[in-house]
């Protein structure tokens, strides 16, 4: 055999990549042989198969994109093998921002009810290990988005809470100059919908706080944060899933705020097709006397001839 066509790090860390395009079962099982077969390939004495981050950070990446149903667990687990052979004094296999990040990613996605509170310890595990002098591993807008994610896909009551909770953080940290920490429209917008999957009965009112407040802060702080029109999408899904009952009255003072906006040049906030069918689903839900629900009613094809002109 030739010598100088021996499989190295490099050639192991693309096979992962291959099977990562795949997805599935099989992909996030295979990920986690690679690394196996690199760790006992280095303990054998070929150096050239030295195990490092960016290898298990692609492996952490198609073992969470998996689509497997314990995805979560696999990339945890595999997180926690980096963790501990790093403590061990193995520094190439330092976690870094991306592990993190992937690890709450597969959380996010997997939908269990702990998945919010899991990722929020591995967002402070971040914290911790930069106050340590751990480098590379700081957390950013996707890490904190991402676990605002986790916590809007988990379903928890208090989801709209912590995801608050995590978006005045970043936006101290941004104000304090720390511009890695910077929220953007997807931060608040997943804010918004953890409240919406929160439950709470004062969801709706959050919700349109938090469309207030990137109006605000985008007016004074922060351009970047100005809301866009899946933004009034979501605060009208809002209304549409609220105990309000004159759903149809709180839809309409959104929507022509959201039209007087775009009428004064912001073309970020244009009324879509899904703007107008959460406008029509609302008002279809207006509750009340047959008169109030005849008003709701009345309102809606006032927005459907407006739609077909």
């Amino acid at each position: 055999k030739d010598s100088h066509l021996q499989p190295d790090t490099v050639t192991y860390t693309s096979l992962i990549k291959c099977w990562g395009q795949k997805g599935g079962l099989k992909a996030a099982e295979r990920a986690e042989k690679i690394i196996d077969t690199l760790h006992k390939r280095y303990d054998d004495g070929y150096i050239e198969c030295k195990p490092d981050s960016y290898a298990y950070n692609v492996a952490l990446d198609t073992i969470a994109k998996s689509g497997v149903g314990d995805a979560a667990e696999r990339a945890e687990a595999v997180l926690n093998r980096m963790k501990n052979l790093f403590n061990s004094g193995k520094t190439d296999l330092a976690p870094t921002t991306e592990s993190f990040a992937t690890v709450m990613n597969a959380l996010a996605r997997s939908g269990n009810p702990e998945s919010g509170v899991k990722a929020e310890e591995l967002l402070q595990t971040m914290h911790n290990l930069q106050n340590e002098g751990i480098s590379n591993v700081e957390p950013n807008t996707i890490a904190y988005t991402t676990c605002i994610m986790a916590w809007r896909n988990s379903g928890h009551k208090d989801a709209g809470k912590r995801a608050s909770f995590l978006l005045k953080k970043m936006e101290e940290y941004y104000d304090e100059g720390l511009h890695d920490l910077r929220p953007n429209v997807i931060t608040y917008t997943n804010v918004m919908e953890a409240w919406i999957s929160s439950g709470q009965h004062d969801s709706f009112e959050r919700v349109k706080a938090i469309l207030d407040h990137m109006i605000h802060r985008s007016k004074t702080v922060d351009s970047e944060c100005a809301p866009t029109t899946i933004c009034f999408n979501v605060a009208l899904k809002a209304i549409r899933l609220s105990s309000e009952p004159i759903k149809d009255q709180k839809a309409q003072i959104l929507f022509d705020r959201m039209k007087e906006m775009h009428e004064s040049g912001d073309v970020k906030v244009k009324p879509s097709i899904q703007t107008y069918n959460a406008f029509f689903s609302a008002c279809a839900l207006t509750e009340g006397s047959p008169e109030r629900r005849r008003a709701a009613f009345s309102i809606a094809i006032k927005a459907l001839l407006e739609l077909q002109k």
